[in-house]
């Protein structure tokens, strides 16, 4: 955040996946010969401008089911919500990555090569969130509505539900 509002923006073309095809990124499967373009600098506009702007776009202050506060808290262990797209590609491409394409995030889904119904296996997940979180069935009760299960306690702490192999 801070970088940015202190005018780093990422470069035209970075964050791409420079380890395959000679540094050209992922090939287009629909464009045969082409390649993922990396960052488009029409994209900065996109970004906030200030701390307070980079705040609020991520719920601080005004969304019930934001998980950022501006200091260390009882939210550390949950994942971020709410941020958008072009402020999380540009934190990777500062932090020196990419952020995975449509392709590889349903691929890593589905456990790669082994094509899972889902990340763990056949078995459908329910309401007792001891497969996977979903619905706000964290610390809500299954027998309410999904539009109940809001807040910040109905998001998962990383790495709270038992991984399966």
């Amino acid at each position: 955040m801070s970088a940015v509002v202190n005018g780093w923006r990422s470069a035209a073309g970075s964050g791409k996946h420079t380890h395959l095809n000679g540094g050209r990124g992922l090939a287009d499967a629909l464009a045969p010969g082409s390649y993922e373009t990396g960052w488009d600098a029409s994209w900065n506009v996109q970004l906030a401008a200030t701390e307070s702007e980079w705040d609020k776009n991520l719920g601080y202050g005004h969304d019930h089911n934001a998980t950022w506060t501006l200091t260390a808290s009882t939210n550390e262990t949950r994942p971020i919500t709410l941020e958008i797209w072009y402020e999380a590609h540009a934190f990777c491409i500062w932090d020196g990555g990419f952020l995975p394409s449509e392709a590889e995030w349903y691929c890593a889904a589905a456990g790669g090569s082994e094509q899972r119904t889902y990340p763990w296996g056949a078995t459908v997940p329910g309401p007792n969130a001891d497969l996977a979180v979903y619905g706000g069935y964290y610390n809500s009760s299954p027998s309410l509505p999904a539009s109940d299960c809001t807040g910040v306690c109905n998001i998962a702490p990383v790495g709270s539900v038992v991984a399966y192999a």
